[in-house]
């Protein structure tokens, strides 16, 4: 579905804003790492601008360099060919006409700020209206997983793995109205609403943790 991103004022609760709060650039990074392509997809068409971090993520799946990790290939419908009488000059049309996706992770990796047709042209091959139209699919690695993944990896400091579970309840709050915290620690702890459920002191440990870690982020940048 082609729209105008800067058209597009809301935003999905489970999603906030990634320019609210320091660190949000964590979530859209994190769905870059576990290939939620929807999730990707939401991003380019809502938010506003988009961080360097997560595009160049995004770039690596393209292009990767490392085949350790999960890559995308775009599955291209094929159609009527189209009646071209005019060879198009615009590298980037080129590269999108073609699903040439070299061409576009290396403007992604370089771009300070990425071309709008390209956006939108990710969004609807990420999260495409129809299983009959062109899209990406996950090619994951072959062999055993890795033990850590990138988005972990990357995420430098201390005790990662409850900065990132912090992180997680403290959007849960957030997205439960920003009162109830006994609600979000409680999601956590049910099997049913998460793979890993953990304990109430540990959710509650986490998002102090992630709250401290933005803190001092925030205390670095005055």
């Amino acid at each position: 579905m082609t729209a105008d991103i800067s058209s597009l004022g809301i935003h999905s609760r489970l999603c906030p804003n990634p320019w609210d709060d320091h660190l949000d650039w964590t979530f859209w990074l994190q769905a870059v790492d576990e290939d939620r392509l929807s999730a990707i997809a939401q991003y380019f068409r809502q938010a506003v601008p988009h961080d360097r971090r997560v595009l160049r993520a995004l770039a690596d799946k393209l292009d990767p360099a490392d085949r350790k990790y999960s890559s995308y290939i775009l599955r291209k419908i094929s159609g009527r060919p189209k009646n071209v009488s005019v060879v198009d000059t615009d590298p980037l049309s080129a590269a999108m006409d073609k699903g040439d996706l070299i061409v576009i992770a290396a403007h992604l990796r370089i771009a300070d700020a990425p071309d709008l047709r390209i956006l939108i042209w990710l969004a609807d091959h990420l999260d495409p209206v129809s299983a009959k139209d062109s899209h990406f699919v996950v090619k994951q690695r072959k062999g055993r997983p890795a033990r850590q993944s990138r988005w972990n990896a990357r995420f430098n400091g201390d005790q990662p793995w409850l900065k990132m579970l912090g992180l997680k309840v403290d959007l849960k709050f957030r997205e439960m109205g920003g009162e109830d915290l006994d609600a979000a620690l409680h999601h956590f702890t049910d099997p049913i609403a998460v793979t890993s459920p953990v304990s109430r002191s540990t959710a509650r440990r986490a998002r102090e943790v992630f709250l401290k870690a933005k803190a001092r982020q925030r205390d670095r940048r005055v």
